[in-house]
């Protein structure tokens, strides 16, 4: 590491610096040109034996010099300008470039939402930075490219994925490395800032994000609506049609009515997410508390799209072992195709499980919700129930510990997880079992 750092500096040696070193290089070989001249034509003179036609040639090797060494200083002069200009000129453009891309994390950042559109501008600063930055500075901004690519890419389906505090500190530590390599590169300082104090900045950043949102009653980066009417009157303006904002509104009364209140040692609500954003579905987030928790938590999330209700966010059950469920003609199924991007299943994949699915893998989702007849409304109370109980009882399915075996090298736990994401590890209920 300390080798590449020496090395960057050395390419980062000023070039006006060098263009004068090859400058008196070149003056010392005119000298020694000239003394060559003199000392190879001193047998000339002596033949013509001064006079005017020794005058006239000693003048015009004279002229001769004084034009070359003009020519010279006067190429030199303006080869150094020109590089002066354009040294300001790129790093006029690296500023703007650096001030660019911090600009745009912080806009996705604050508004705690990662966008399609703003997905679809990165590619062209990577390519802006690629022209003009410096490897180790093109290096770092990568690793921010990439976490942002992670976190949209676990909820692949949205055109607006919600970023949670966590991932925003991830992002704030990777802009905070590019930033230490933009300083370098535009010659603020010649080293990076110490890592003491890269850890003091990035800790401060932490506090300070953490006092920003420890009122905070929700969880996510979302716009909220708190009271049912707005919701579903927005849901109707965002283009909903009446039938499916009524669908809406029936489930949401049917678990209001199931679950609120609830016992003395429970609790229940559900957030009415509405995004600004044109192609966001709004949401409606059941939550319910957990065994020995102050706080809520997700038990299942609603999506109004635009055709259908979607529920994201069920949680697998140890019931059955936490397999994909199949009852009546509702497939409750693996939150993602995680085999799809899993060495297991694919040999042109390198991850046992593909990185921006990891945390989804304990959850499932059903799609094609379009009436909420009484075997329906059935079907879906009793997922959700299972999946309140889940959440509860602090059930979910161990994700972290599997990955971490199977990353050491336990077979058992390659085989177990090889089992959990399979297409076709998924159990039939019948409705008996339901009553």
């Amino acid at each position: 590491m300390s080798n590449n750092k020496e090395e960057n500096k050395k390419i980062r040696k000023n070039k006006l610096e060098l263009i004068r070193a090859q400058g008196q290089k070149t003056l010392g070989a005119i000298l020694v040109i000239g003394v060559a001249v003199y000392l190879g034509f001193t047998p000339l003179f002596d033949k013509i034996g001064g006079g005017v036609a020794g005058a006239v040639i000693g003048s015009s090797f004279g002229a001769i010099f004084v034009i070359v060494l003009t020519m010279y200083l006067l190429n030199k002069q303006t080869e150094i300008e020109q590089e002066s200009k354009k040294g300001e000129r790129v790093f006029d453009e690296k500023v703007k470039l650096y001030q660019q891309i911090l600009n745009n994390t912080k806009e996705m950042v604050e508004d705690g939402k990662i966008s399609n559109e703003e997905i679809a501008k990165l590619p062209f600063l990577m390519m802006e930075l690629q022209m003009l930055g410096g490897d180790e500075t093109i290096s770092t901004y990568e690793g921010v490219f990439s976490k942002i690519n992670e976190i949209f890419e676990k909820n692949e389906e949205e055109d607006i994925v919600e970023i949670d505090e966590k991932e925003k500190m991830q992002i704030y530590k990777e802009m905070s490395t590019f930033a230490r390599n933009c300083r370098v590169d535009l010659g603020v300082s010649e080293t990076q800032i110490n890592e003491e104090l890269f850890n003091r900045t990035i800790n401060a950043i932490q506090k300070s994000s953490d006092l920003a949102t420890a009122n905070r009653r929700r969880s996510a980066n979302a716009n909220y609506v708190e009271d049912q009417d707005t919701f579903f009157k927005a849901c109707e303006e965002k283009g909903r049609s009446k039938e499916l904002v009524d669908l809406t509104k029936k489930l949401y009364n049917t678990l209001m009515q199931k679950y609120s209140p609830e016992g003395p040692n429970e609790e229940f609500h559900i957030d009415l997410a509405f995004g600004k954003h044109q192609t966001t579905d709004p949401k409606l987030s059941v939550k319910a508390a957990q065994a020995n928790a102050n706080n809520l938590a997700r038990i299942c999330t609603i999506h109004v799209t635009n055709k259908e209700l979607q529920i994201h966010n069920l949680f697998k059950s140890p019931k059955w072992d936490y397999k994909q469920l199949k009852i009546g003609d509702y497939f409750f199924k693996h939150s993602r195709e995680f085999w799809k991007r899993s060495s297991f299943y694919n040999e042109e994949e390198e991850s046992i499980v593909f990185n921006a699915h990891r945390d989804y893998l304990p959850e499932l989702r059903v799609n094609g919700i379009t009436n909420l007849d009484e075997i329906t409304l059935k079907i879906l109370l009793f997922i959700i129930e299972e999946s309140k109980k889940v959440v509860f009882e602090n059930k979910k399915l161990p994700r972290k510990e599997l990955y971490k075996a199977a990353e050491n090298g336990d077979e058992e736990s390659k085989e177990t997880i090889k089992k959990y994401i399979a297409e076709d590890y998924t159990q039939e209920i019948g409705m008996g079992e339901i009553e």
